[in-house]
């Protein structure tokens, strides 16, 4: 468990440093706490960067069981009050499994999923990121065309943007 106190160490450093940086380049990020399938489930925390400018983000996210990445492409939707952002997203992610894997699982996985984000419209200050879609296995779950665990995977997530 000592890799986890050493990878959220890191990646609290390491964000607090970039950010004053990134807002020069146009890009944000966010802290968030929470629970997704992308770390296996269980509680995580991570870090968002997202472009202003663009339209894709990038993530990283700890857990007590797990840990992986993201890449998401997202579009803003006009239909909300003018206090509030929300970007409806696509998030493709890889997640590595901590300890034992078992008969029958991989040592990580995939995840594919749909979700929105919302937050105060300055895109500063509390965000709250809500997702849905699929999950499988990634190495010995199973042969190359089967994969014998996939389901329905989740996030829910919440945090600061600054």
């Amino acid at each position: 468990m000592g890799h986890v106190g050493s990878s959220l160490s890191t990646m609290a450093i390491v964000t607090l440093l970039a950010s004053g940086s990134m807002h020069a380049q146009g890009l944000r990020v966010g802290l968030l706490g929470g629970t997704t399938d992308l770390t296996a489930g269980g509680w995580s925390v991570g870090a968002l960067t997202f472009s202003e400018t663009g339209r894709y983000a990038v993530g990283a996210q700890v857990g007590n069981k797990g840990a992986g990445a993201m890449v998401e492409l997202f579009w803003q939707d006009d239909r909300v009050p003018i206090a509030l952002t929300v970007h409806e997203y696509v998030s493709v992610g890889v997640g590595y499994r901590f300890g034992g894997h078992g008969t029958g699982f991989g040592w990580g996985q995939w995840n594919l999923v749909t979700g929105s984000r919302v937050m105060p419209a300055p895109n500063r200050g509390m965000l709250v990121d809500v997702g849905f879609g699929v999950y499988g296995t990634l190495g010995n779950g199973g042969s190359n065309l089967y994969s014998p665990h996939t389901g329905l995977a989740g996030r829910i997530l919440v945090g600061w943007v600054f």
